[in-house]
């Protein structure tokens, strides 16, 4: 057996320090995630003319189509899936669903919190491209098999109090315009009426629109309804003194026309300013 003098047993544990030491160092450090924060910001749905003026409930003003002046005394509308786009590309949910409302006190409105055209939600800090969503109510919520709107609290936007609910088929109206049409020159009013149900109204649609979220101010986001586009997108326009009244529901092909026409114009009628 090899002995060792004292000089190299001392160097050997010398050795066997330093070894240690250096193993010593080399333990993995726990990652802490970064702290994700959040900040409000708000969607304010508004309703504006061709030429991007305010449009008030009952204002009269030139349609632009069919020799027509026009107003609305009715706008609701639902939205679901509300995603915010990120710069990157990546999703974030913002809101499962939401019910825009217009319209004052009356007979869709059972009471005046119904009334709703101002949204506010959190979002991460940084910078957006816009924002996704889907026009009308989801499928599983609508229909035979979905639950009644009188098993939802009054502040549900599916609630029966919202006013859109059809409850002698369990359905909602996902998209309600109505209003009075007029020939130029003559002041008789002549109303429309379009309630859009069923899975024919439901569509994705995307509302570009650059924004950054930061803690230094509020950030509003305003989505004007071009009321005037509703009703003559290019190539898709409606006579609404003509076809006035629309049925979802209906097998009659010039009906099923108008309902997609109404849907297909509103989507492409919303502007995020």
């Amino acid at each position: 057996m090899r002995k060792f003098t004292s000089i190299q047993f001392l160097g050997l544990c010398l050795v066997s320090i330093i070894s240690f030491s250096s193993c010593d160092k080399q333990t993995i450090e726990p990652i802490i995630n970064p702290v994700v924060i959040e900040q409000n910001f708000t969607i304010k749905f508004t309703t504006v003319n061709s030429s991007s003026n305010t449009l008030a409930l009952g204002q009269q003003t030139a349609l632009g189509a069919f020799d027509l002046d026009f107003n609305f005394n009715t706008l609701s509308f639902y939205l679901n899936n509300i995603k915010a786009v990120k710069d990157d590309g990546t999703e974030v949910m913002v809101k499962d669903l939401i019910l825009v409302n217009v319209n004052p006190k009356s007979w869709m409105n059972t009471d005046s919190t119904a009334v709703n055209s101002s949204f506010t939600f959190s979002l991460p800090s940084g910078n957006y491209t816009g924002l996704k969503m889907v026009l009308g109510v989801p499928a599983e919520l609508d229909g035979d098999n979905a639950p009644l709107a009188t098993s939802y609290p009054d502040n549900n936007p599916l609630s029966d109090k919202r006013g859109t609910w059809w409850s002698w088929d369990n359905t909602f109206r996902h998209l309600t315009v109505m209003g009075n049409a007029y020939k130029v020159g003559n002041s008789t009013p002549y109303p429309y009426s379009y309630h859009l149900r069923t899975d024919v109204v439901t569509q994705s649609f995307s509302l570009n629109k650059n924004f950054t979220l930061t803690n230094i101010a509020a950030t509003t986001l305003t989505a004007e309804v071009n009321m005037n586009n509703v009703f003559t997108q290019p190539g898709n326009q409606l006579d609404i003194y003509k076809d006035n009244i629309s049925d979802s529901k209906s097998d009659d092909q010039n009906q099923v026309r108008i309902v997609k026409l109404v849907a297909d114009n509103f989507t492409k009628s919303i502007t995020l300013k």
